[in-house]
C-alpha cells in the first residue's frame, strides 16, 4: 500500500514539472511573438528623426527655367531676328508649406514673370495724292507681358529618408495676365492692353528636396508649369 501511494506522488510531481516547462515555454512563444512590436517601434522613432515631419513649416525660394511667358512673341522674335531685343525675368517665386502628417503637406505659391521684345518698324508718311511727306522714320515697338500667380498646392511626399525627400504636388488659384502694346513714337504713342479672359492659374510638378543641414535644403522640380524645370532653396522654420 504504501509502495502505491508513493508511486502516485511521484507520477503526480513528473506532471507538475511537466506543466511549468510547459508555461515556461508558452511564454517564451509570447515573448518571441512580441518582437516585431518592438521592430515597428523603431521604425517609428527612425520616421521621427526625418527632417521632414508632422509639424514643420517650410518656407522655398526658386526659380524656372525656360521660361514660357515670352512664347506669344515668338513669331515677331523669329521676324525681325537680331533687330528684335528680348528681355524679361522669371518665373520667380515663393513656396509656403506646412507639414500636416508625415506624408502630406499643405501651402501656397506666389509666382511672379514678365517679358518683353522691342523691334523696329520704319514709318513713311504721305499726303491724299500719295506722295511722301516726311522722309522714312524708324520706330521702336514694343509687346510685353506680365503673369502674376497666387495657388493653393498640396504636396505628397514619398520616403521617409532623413535627408531626401521626394515629393509630387498639384496647385491651383488665380492668375493674373496680360499683354500690351505700346507703339513708342509712333501713332501718338498709341498703347494697348489684352488681359487673359479666365483669371486661373495651375502647376503639377514631381520634385525633391536634399536636406544639406536639418534647416537648410536644395530642391529641384520637373512637371507643367511657366517653365519645365524649377530649382531653388528652401529653409525650414520650425
Amino acid at each position: 500500500m504504501k509502495h502505491t501511494i508513493f508511486t502516485l506522488l511521484f507520477a503526480i510531481t513528473c506532471l507538475a514539472s511537466k506543466g511549468s516547462d510547459t508555461t515556461s515555454f508558452a511564454n517564451n512563444t509570447s515573448l518571441e511573438i512580441s518582437k516585431p512590436l518592438h521592430i515597428s517601434n523603431v521604425t517609428t522613432e527612425r520616421r521621427n528623426r526625418n527632417h521632414f515631419q508632422k509639424g514643420v513649416h517650410i518656407l522655398g525660394l526658386g526659380y524656372g527655367v525656360p521660361d514660357f511667358s515670352g512664347a506669344p512673341f515668338k513669331d515677331l522674335v523669329d521676324k525681325y531676328d537680331t533687330a528684335a531685343s528680348v528681355s524679361g525675368i522669371g518665373p520667380a517665386f515663393i513656396k509656403y508649406e506646412y507639414a500636416a502628417t508625415d506624408r502630406i503637406g499643405i501651402g501656397a505659391v506666389i509666382r511672379y514673370s514678365s517679358s518683353k521684345v522691342e523691334y523696329p518698324i520704319e514709318s513713311t508718311e504721305y499726303d491724299v495724292n500719295g506722295n511722301r511727306t516726311t522722309a522714312d522714320s524708324t520706330y521702336t515697338y514694343a509687346q510685353s507681358r506680365m503673369s502674376i500667380a497666387a495657388m493653393a498646392r498640396i504636396n505628397y511626399h514619398f520616403s521617409t529618408s532623413r535627408r531626401f525627400d521626394p515629393y509630387a504636388g498639384l496647385g491651383i488659384g488665380y492668375g493674373y495676365n496680360n499683354i500690351k502694346l505700346d507703339n513708342v513714337g509712333d501713332l501718338a504713342g498709341s498703347t494697348a492692353t489684352v488681359k487673359a479672359p479666365l483669371a486661373l492659374a495651375a502647376e503639377f510638378s514631381v520634385g525633391a528636396r536634399f536636406f544639406i543641414t536639418p534647416k537648410f535644403t536644395i530642391f529641384g522640380e520637373l512637371g507643367l508649369s511657366q517653365s519645365v524645370a524649377n530649382f531653388g532653396v528652401s529653409f525650414k522654420l520650425k
